[in-house]
């Protein structure tokens, strides 16, 4: 990602941020199921973030170390 350079956190996070298959696959699901608003869909991302929050924090901590000089 060679536009990236410029931004060092952004792109830790995106190195270092992985998903389990079966988080999207749920999400997914929800979404064919009628949750699929953009208030749905927020809803779900700060439940998985609050159910997932030291791994997130974790990221967020790499992601700005990598951006101290």
């Amino acid at each position: 990602m060679p536009g990236l350079k410029k931004y060092p956190a952004t792109a830790k996070l995106f190195e270092i941020m992985r998903l389990p298959i079966a988080d999207i696959n749920a999400q997914n699901e929800r979404v064919r199921n009628g949750q699929g608003s953009q208030a749905d869909i927020a809803r779900h991302t700060a439940g998985w973030i609050k159910f997932h929050q030291e791994l997130f924090d974790s990221w967020i901590a790499q992601a700005k170390a990598a951006a101290k000089p």
